[in-house]
């Protein structure tokens, strides 16, 4: 939800509005709002927010009744059916309440990941190897005795190889891709602001395992990675996790967010693998209040029924 962020969505073409809340003249929370026209609805979308100062945290209920006052002439000259609100606000009984008082209703879907996998980061790095699953620990330290070497980049000239590895991944896996362009214009913006590097583990000079790292806000956020699997007993992606882990001390964080996990332990769940290797690294669930929507008009219904029926087809 930062600055940067806004300028990523603008770069995708889309409308955006910044929000600040005050409270005589003292700011009390931050909010991003983008417009999202698609085929089941045009809507305003509020990814990871709206961000309250700690002294304002139980006023929740009445920040976004006044976010939702000044957004309405925006919603309408945008022809927006309802808002959407994908927040990192803890899951309580107590913030769901609040949305509740807000006239927002839970989402028949999700915006983003309403549960990750978070470490804190702050102690020694001799502690963090100690609290991982011993299988990650041997990992890290093969890769090293195998020859796999880690190099991090902020140029955008490396980006083509990061894809190449995701590419990759993702014709393996059989999960849904973020367009190209999306992730170039993600690495150059928040690259620019010197936020955002690629993290590569190569063997033999050739990339197996790649990740799009972001730092922002006191942590370090594990956005898009891969691996590619050609040479039997050779992995880097635990290093590759550890090395973005150990720039997160460098820079200062408290937390590294391997971001989304499986919600439940099913190991038919498409994220089960990919949860259990987070796991690895230690740390500890966070879940956040599920995703809000705001309704504006009638034909917000309209919407609500075609997502309700794309999860119940999808089996989530």
């Amino acid at each position: 939800h930062s600055w940067e962020w806004g300028e990523l969505e603008h770069a995708q073409g889309r409308g955006v509005t910044r929000l600040g809340v005050f409270d005589g003249g003292r700011l009390v929370a931050l909010s991003l709002w983008s417009r999202v026209s698609a085929r089941r609805g045009t809507f305003l979308l509020c990814p990871h927010g709206p961000l309250v100062a700690p002294e304002a945290a139980g006023r929740l209920a009445d920040i976004l009744v006044s976010i939702r006052e000044a957004l309405a002439p925006i919603a309408e000259r945008e022809r927006c059916s309802f808002l959407r609100v994908s927040t990192l606000t803890p899951d309580t009984p107590e913030h769901r309440a609040s949305f509740l008082r807000a006239r927002f209703r839970p989402a028949p879907i999700h915006a983003h990941t309403e549960s990750v996998w978070v470490l804190d980061v702050t102690p020694s790095a001799e502690a963090l190897l100690a609290g991982m699953r011993k299988n990650t620990r041997y990992a890290i330290r093969r890769a090293e005795r195998d020859g796999v070497s880690i190099r991090m980049s902020r140029d955008v000239k490396d980006f083509a190889a990061f894809l190449e590895v995701y590419e990759e991944t993702v014709a393996r896996q059989s999960f849904v891709a973020f367009p190209a362009a999306f992730l170039k214009d993600e690495f150059e913006i928040f690259s620019r602001a010197g936020k955002a590097v690629l993290i590569f583990g190569s063997y033999r000079e050739n990339p197996i395992s790649a990740a799009l790292i972001v730092y922002d806000a006191g942590s370090g956020f594990y956005h898009h990675g891969g691996s590619v699997q050609t040479i039997p007993g050779i992995s880097a992606s635990e290093a590759v996790q550890w090395a973005a882990i150990q720039e997160a001390k460098r820079r200062g964080c408290s937390r590294y967010n391997f971001w989304g996990i499986a919600p439940t332990e099913d190991r038919n769940h498409p994220w089960y693998g990919l949860t259990k290797f987070k796991q690895g690294f230690g740390g500890r669930l966070v879940s956040y209040v599920p995703t809000q929507d705001l309704p504006l008009t009638p034909s917000y219904w309209l919407t609500y029924g075609f997502e309700k029926m794309r999860k119940m087809k999808r089996g989530l």
